[in-house]
């Protein structure tokens, strides 16, 4: 699974799984979702939970299980103006599905993607955003912190 799905959509699903049905091994693996797909391609895994690949992918059959809004988060006491006035920008990695959602989207908005960090974390892309790197898409359930107030915006995914 990728990390929002684990620890956020759905860690009460693994829990009853793993209480309900002791007789089937099970090891959770959490990476990002080019990994996940990877290894269910090469019969390493036998499901994944990950982003919609962009393309289909040869012997591995998808369904959606949910849909999340994405957030644009700037630093404290930005304001969310013009997407032209948007960035620079902190993340996932160029290789990253949501990465290229994301580049896509600002893109259309008409925001400058200009990529100052990145990160596979979204807890570190947050906390980049708070120390004032630059700016984030994450959905809410992971771009809101107790360690400080980022400025969010709306986007979708």
């Amino acid at each position: 699974m990728i990390d929002v799905a684990a620890v956020v959509h759905f860690p009460d699903v693994l829990r009853t799984f793993r209480a309900e049905r002791i007789d089937v091994e099970f090891m959770l693996s959490v990476a990002p979702s080019r990994s996940l797909l990877d290894d269910v391609q090469r019969g390493a895994l036998d499901l994944a939970v990950c982003v919609e690949p962009p393309e289909p992918i040869v012997g591995v059959d998808t369904t959606s299980l949910l849909s999340e809004p994405m957030i644009v988060y700037g630093p404290p006491d930005s304001t969310i103006g013009a997407p032209s006035s948007w960035g620079p920008w902190v993340l996932f990695p160029s290789d990253s599905h949501t990465r290229r959602l994301v580049v896509e989207r600002l893109s259309a908005l008409g925001a400058p993607v200009t990529v100052a960090a990145e990160s596979h974390q979204p807890d570190v892309l947050r906390e980049m955003v708070l120390l004032g790197l630059g700016w984030t898409v994450l959905p809410r359930s992971q771009g809101e912190s107790e360690r400080g107030t980022t400025t969010a915006g709306t986007g979708s995914r």
